[in-house]
């Protein structure tokens, strides 16, 4: 059942079923119905009009590039990564609502409709501000993403990636003892040096989960560098955990934003069995690294799920 701010925060007033949506757009009701599901959509009745002139825009696109030849599942995949990334941006924008808006008003005696009644209005204005930063901030990382697919066929097509796995080492025990707002802001400027290291080291960040940062690039000392990045600055912040990080390379399957393969699932064990301000490695990406980094052999390590693997640090400055 449609709410209030359903109604309210649409730049356009809903007309159409899905069914009249997907007739508009040539698409399969069956088809729309589980690209809205993707998405996030919740189900509606069939009778329910919902959906406007801007959802028949959406499906018509969904439309085309099908018939271009992207895959139906592919499409699919790309549906939940749009909508895990609006789902996160979303939960971002209502923490700021929450502590900035809600709790001051409550606070202040508002009643229950002109609570909602403000926060429509700042809805509306958030909407405004983020069509344009995610218009823009899209076309930035589209243009970088089509580089590296240009550069991949360059190479014959193989997407061999090196892989960075970066986490926070006892950030469990360190998160216990912190209240809210001290593990809010701990993981708020984890956040902020993965992004950073990664836009310095033109690597690209996958996702950052709590107190765990991927990576990827298809130019090893990207990756590194945006490794090595994070584990310095994390040491050099004061009163944060260490870092520590482990990276492979090799061949990886790219579905909906995220990468998985051999060099992920090893990148993340690596990590793992790494101590604290370590930047440790595989063979192969010691190889795809070149000469350019001194290490020191760690030995053989026998890795769970992966296997044995003879690993290399970073070598300690003199």
């Amino acid at each position: 059942m449609a709410t209030d701010h359903d109604r309210h925060l649409r730049l356009q007033q809903p007309r159409f079923t899905l069914d009249e949506v997907a007739r508009q757009a040539s698409v399969d009701p069956r088809v729309a119905r589980r690209i809205f599901r993707a998405i996030g959509m919740a189900e509606r009745r069939a009778d329910e009009a919902f959906l406007d002139e801007q959802d028949v825009a959406g499906l018509r696109a969904f439309h085309d590039l099908l018939e271009l030849g992207t895959p139906m599942e592919e499409m699919i995949a790309l549906s939940r990564a749009y909508g895990y990334a609006m789902s996160r941006i979303a939960d971002a924008e209502a923490g700021v609502f929450r502590t900035y808006f809600v709790q001051p008003m409550v606070e202040g005696g508002l009643s229950q409709t002109e609570l909602e009644e403000r926060l429509e209005r700042v809805g509306e204005m958030t909407l405004r501000l983020t069509d344009v930063l995610l218009h823009n901030t899209r076309r930035v990382h589209l243009a970088a993403a089509l580089r590296e697919v240009t550069a991949e066929a360059a190479r014959g097509g193989a997407q061999r990636l090196a892989v960075a796995f970066v986490d926070l080492v006892d950030f469990s025990v360190a998160s216990a003892e912190l209240d809210r707002a001290a593990l809010s802001a701990m993981i708020s400027t984890f956040e902020d040096i993965a992004i950073s290291a990664c836009v310095d080291a033109g690597a690209h960040l996958v996702k950052v989960l709590g107190d765990g940062a991927m990576a990827v690039s298809a130019q090893p000392p990207r990756a590194f560098q945006a490794a090595e990045i994070m584990v310095r600055v994390a040491a050099d912040e004061e009163g944060f955990p260490d870092a520590r990080a482990g990276l492979d390379f090799g061949d990886v399957v790219s579905l909906g934003g995220d990468y998985f393969g051999t060099p992920v699932n090893r990148a993340s064990r690596i990590t793992a069995a790494t101590a604290a301000g370590t930047i440790a490695m595989s063979a192969e990406f010691k190889a795809a690294l070149g000469d350019g980094v001194a290490t020191r052999e760690l030995g053989r390590r026998a890795l769970k799920g992966v296997g044995e693997v003879t690993l290399f640090a970073v070598a300690d400055p003199a």
